[in-house]
Parts: structure tokens; sequence; C-alpha cells
């Protein structure tokens, strides 16, 4: 993820930060300058943007959820998780002959759920502090990216961890998401063509019952895009922090989904 370090909530907002030193003023700013771009190349003037931005704010209402919002989870401990969710899918002590994650018990020698957790803390630089095995399985049960089979042991069922959207983390993550991609398209708009991959597949008028299924077809074909192509960059990956142009690398996919607006 592009931002460290996330100390506000929701009750306290922005207070005793600068417009400067906060994470998400830093994710805000980026969206907003590549927005900018983007909507100067389409002739949008400063004063339309500014009254788009109010209506927005005036008609948008965040719904009362129905249970209790999620705790918030360490960006350190989302970071690890996810980690693990990629080595359970691409290192070989880990998958079976066919190459699927094996269900792992949750200790014991490897490979166990204990050392894949071990490997994934110690590969990213950063100890386990309060993640012990059985808290880190409960967190990826209960963010569904894991699930339990008949004999107690853990196997993943997403390649993602999935961050809880009824968070503050997980908020800012769509907010990371947004900027990134939103910088993407104005490199493109400054580079003219060619420069980064952006491209989306659309189609017109698609009945909604239809949806669901697309969707299952993306989760499967999509995660099987991001395994092979997450083994492929860590291969390449740089352990020398002293090396100089060093740059963080993703690639990400996301479903649309919106009415339809027959043409006149």
């Amino acid at each position: 993820m592009g931002f460290q370090g996330v100390i506000i909530d929701r009750g306290k907002g922005l207070q005793g930060h600068t417009m400067t030193d906060n994470p998400v003023i830093n994710l805000l700013n980026k969206l907003i300058d590549s927005m900018v771009l983007l909507l100067k190349y389409c002739d949008i003037d400063e004063q339309t943007v500014h009254e788009s931005i109010t209506r927005s704010y005036a008609n948008t209402v965040i719904p009362t959820p129905e249970k209790p919002k999620s705790p918030p989870l360490p960006l350190a401990h989302r970071n690890l998780l996810g980690r693990i969710l990629s080595y359970w899918r691409t290192k070989a002590t880990y998958v079976d002959e066919e190459g699927e994650p094996r269900p792992l018990p949750r200790r014991g020698p490897d490979p166990s759920f204990e050392s894949l957790l071990n490997q994934a803390a110690s590969d990213g630089g950063s100890a386990l502090m309060d993640l012990t095995p059985d808290i880190a399985a409960d967190l990826l049960v209960s963010h569904k990216s894991a699930e339990l089979n008949a004999e107690g042991h853990i196997f993943p069922i997403a390649y993602y961890f999935r961050t809880n959207s009824d968070t503050l983390a997980g908020s800012i993550s769509n907010l990371a998401y947004l900027a990134e991609f939103a910088g993407t398209a104005a490199h493109n708009a400054l580079g003219g063509q060619g420069g980064r991959f952006n491209a989306v597949a659309r189609v017109q008028a698609l009945p909604a019952e239809q949806v669901p299924v697309i969707n299952a077809k993306l989760m499967d074909q999509g995660s099987k895009f991001l395994i092979s192509v997450d083994s492929f960059m860590e291969s390449m990956k740089c352990t020398d922090e002293t090396i100089p142009n060093l740059r963080n690398v993703g690639i990400g996919m996301y479903l649309i989904d919106e009415p339809h607006e027959p043409s006149e």
C-alpha cells in the first residue's frame, strides 16, 4: 500500500495533524492532482469542480450500519496477512501436487500455518507483534479470506486479504486504490500513446441477474492471473534497499457495475 501509520479515527477526524503530515491527506492530494489533470484535459473549469464536490457532499449520506463497526486493523497486520495469502499459493512448501494451497494445521512443524506466518513476517522485515497463529487464523476466517475444514485445518478461499468495508482502514484502502488508478490514467494522459497498461472490458445492457456470473468468473480468472503475476514480480524483487530508483509496483482488477442508460 502507498500509505503508512494511519493514526486517525472517525471520531477524532484530522485533529492534531497538519494538512501535509497525514497519510489520508497525502492520498487525497495524490488523487486530486491526478483528477485535476484529467479534468483540465476535458476543459472542465475550477468553479464547476467546486460546485460538483459541494453537491456531492450535501447529497451523500453514509448508511447507518446494522451492526457495530469492525475494530480497525493496523496496516502492518493487513500487509502481513496479505503476504501470508500470497505465500500460501506461491511457495512450494505450502502447495500440493496440483499447485493448490494446502490446508494447514494452526501449529506444528513446517508446513503449518505457524511456519507460514513466521516466514511471511520474517521476509517482511517485521516482528510478529501480537499476531499469534491463532489470532492471525481467526482474522483470516472472520474477514472471509480463509475457512476451516472438518479436521480444523485452515485453508485460503481468497487470494487477497479482504479488509472489511465498514472500517476506516477499509475506506482508506479504497481511497488508495482510487488514487493509484487515477495516477495511471494521468500518467498516460501526459505520455500520450502507450504508457502504463490501462484497459477495461465492457459490455452494455447486461441483464442484472448475469452480473453475479461475471463477478464469479472475475474472482476465479482474476485470482489465477494475480497468483501468476505476483509470483513473477516476487522473483524480481530487490532486497537491497540502498539501490537507487526503487519502485513500488502493483496490478489491480475490479468489477464495474452501474445502471444502464439507453441511448436516444
